[in-house]
C-alpha cells in the first residue's frame, strides 16, 4: 500500500442504448458491463447518476481504476444489483468468514487474494482503493473485514511482511507503542 495516490479521471457520455446498464471503461481502456441498480451501490455513481438529467439512457463511464480492479468491482456490482450484501459494519472479528459470508461473497473476498495465499493482497489493495474512489461502503466493509481478518493475531513483523511495509520504527518505539495501546487488547476480549 506504499504507492502514490492515484486520481481517477471520469468522462460521461450518453450514446449506449441499453437502459438497464453502464459501460464503464478502465485506465487501459477495458469495457465492463455493469446493472444501473448495482451501481448505485456507488455514492459517486448514484450522485453522477441523480445529476444526469437523461437518466432512462445508459452512461459510459471512464474510470482510471485498472481493468482486473474493475472487473471485480463490476462482478461485485452486478452480482448484488437485486440482492442485499452481508451486513458487516459492526460485526466481531472473533467470527471466521465461514459463519459470517454468504458463500459467494466468501468465494469473491478470496478470490482477490492470489492462490489464497494472504501475502498475494494486491488485488484485494486495488479493489479497496477503486472502492474507496467509487465509495462502495458495502464493498469497503467486506474488503475490510477481510483484512480485519487477515491480521487479526499477527505480529507487526508478519503484517508488515503481508502488505510489504518497511519498518521504521525501532525496537523501544514500537514497545512504548503497545504499551500505550494495551487498552485495545481488553476492548477486543470483550467480542470473545
Amino acid at each position: 500500500m506504499s504507492e502514490e495516490p492515484v486520481s481517477y479521471p471520469l468522462r460521461m457520455s450518453n450514446d449506449s442504448h441499453r437502459e438497464q446498464e453502464m459501460v464503464w471503461t478502465s485506465s487501459d481502456r477495458v469495457s465492463f458491463r455493469v446493472d444501473r441498480e448495482g451501481a448505485r451501490r456507488s455514492t459517486f455513481i448514484r450522485d453522477l447518476l441523480d445529476q444526469d438529467k437523461d437518466s432512462a439512457s445508459a452512461v459510459n463511464v471512464e474510470i482510471g481504476i485498472g481493468s482486473h480492479a474493475l472487473e471485480r468491482i463490476a462482478e461485485y456490482l452486478n452480482h448484488f444489483s437485486r440482492e442485499t450484501p452481508t451486513k458487516l459494519r459492526h460485526e466481531p472479528i472473533a467470527k471466521s468468514p465461514q459463519e459470517l459470508l454468504s458463500p459467494w461473497e466468501y468465494h469473491f473476498v478470496f478470490s482477490l487474494l492470489e492462490e489464497g495465499e494472504f501475502e498475494g493482497n494486491d488485488l484485494l489493495q486495488k479493489v479497496i482503493n477503486g472502492a474507496n474512489y467509487l465509495n462502495i461502503e458495502d464493498l469497503l466493509d467486506l474488503c475490510g473485514f477481510m483484512v480485519a481478518w487477515m491480521i487479526r493475531d499477527k505480529t507487526a513483523e508478519d503484517i508488515r511482511q503481508m502488505f510489504g511495509v518497511i519498518g521504521d520504527l525501532t525496537t523501544e518505539e514500537e514497545q512504548a507503542i503497545v504499551e500505550q495501546n494495551k487498552w485495545c487488547e481488553t476492548e477486543a476480549s470483550k467480542f470473545e
